[in-house]
This record gives structure tokens, sequence and C-alpha cells, in this order.
């Protein structure tokens, strides 16, 4: 079997913390979920992924999506 790249309409937003080689990837799931991907560009292991609602978002990151 083999992997094929397919369309989705879902929205991702990414944000660089200041200078710092450090990213979060945010995608939109659906009505109120987000998923969190943090990218360190240090260190690949120390990656990982968070679930959120809007509020949680901005409580954490003073993130809007929208």
């Amino acid at each position: 079997m083999k992997w094929k790249e397919i369309q989705l309409k879902q929205k991702i937003k990414s944000f660089q913390l200041e200078d710092e080689p450090e990213l979060i990837h945010v995608i939109y799931v659906r009505d109120n979920e987000y998923i969190v991907v943090h990218e360190c560009g240090y260190d690949k292991q120390e990656e990982r992924v968070e679930i959120h609602t809007n509020e949680s978002l901005f409580k954490k990151y003073s993130i809007n999506y929208f």
C-alpha cells in the first residue's frame, strides 16, 4: 500500500516565539477544538501535541485563532 496526499479544508496557522527557533502549529479541527503541535529547533525530541478550546488557546498562548 502507498500513501497519497489528499486535500483537506482544515486551517493551520503557525507562530514563532519571538526570535527563538520554537514554533507552534495550531490546527483547527472542528467547532471550538484545536490541536497545537510544538516544534523546537534546538531539540527535535522535545516536540509535543496538545488539544485546546478557544478559551484555553487564548489563556495559554494569547492567540485568537480567528
